[in-house]
């Protein structure tokens, strides 16, 4: 399994504090992205993609035990059974 914990707003569009997902088939950070978008849906990933780049990492930060996944491999960072993501919604102000 791999944990994946949603910090402030993430946790209201999910309805959730955190989720288990089945390791099999996760094979990176872009795979478990695409099975919370199939399980949450479309708000959630308005939340997160980007809507030119289809790129979470500008809305935002992704944790792979601890540390964020642009100091690992970015969306190709390897997820294994036992892991546990953290997203965390980057905002803006202006």
């Amino acid at each position: 399994m791999v944990t994946v914990k949603f910090i402030g707003g993430l946790k209201f569009l999910t309805g959730v504090n955190a989720v288990e997902l089945p390791s099999l088939g996760m094979s990176d950070v872009t795979a478990v992205i695409k099975a919370l978008v199939e399980k949450y849906g479309s708000r959630l990933e308005d939340a997160i993609m980007d809507r030119e780049t289809r790129d979470p990492r500008g809305r935002v930060l992704i944790l792979k035990n601890g540390r964020e996944i642009g100091a690992l491999e970015g969306l190709r960072t390897r997820v294994e059974d036992g892991d546990t993501l953290v997203i965390i919604p980057v905002v803006h102000g202006g």
